[in-house]
């Protein structure tokens, strides 16, 4: 794969324009068919010659990412995949609620089993 960007300082800015958003919606709708499943990364990249992707495949998907995906797709009038997208906060956002909660009650537990044991050896050390 070209570098796309190789003669961008070149272009007058109507070229640079029609780049840039060339490229936003390869990159958009690349992650999009990589986090619905319906393309891996080496599909993607064997189809394309490289790998321009909207959001980090290294991590968990933010909401951030997604909304932004939404905001996308939204303008170009692509409701259908707003609403895939949509779900999949949903998701994500469930998923940072049950771990939020797991953390939470985590972090309780070893405070209260702190002050218990604490409790505990205060009254050894009066005995």
């Amino acid at each position: 794969m070209n570098d796309p960007l190789e003669n961008f300082d070149d272009m007058n800015e109507y070229e640079q324009d029609i780049l840039e958003q060339k490229l936003l919606n390869t990159a958009f709708n690349n992650s999009f068919n990589i986090i619905t499943k319906r393309k891996t990364i080496s599909e993607v990249v064997e189809e394309t010659g490289g790998l321009l992707i909207a959001h980090d495949p290294m991590r968990s998907l933010k909401v951030r990412e997604l909304s932004n995906m939404v905001d996308f797709f939204v303008e170009g009038e692509h409701y259908e995949k707003c609403a895939e997208v949509t779900k999949l906060i949903k998701k994500v956002k469930a998923k940072n609620e049950r771990e939020h909660k797991k953390n939470s009650t985590k972090e309780f537990n070893t405070i209260f089993n702190n002050a218990l044991r604490g409790t505990k050896e205060g009254k050894n050390s009066n005995s």
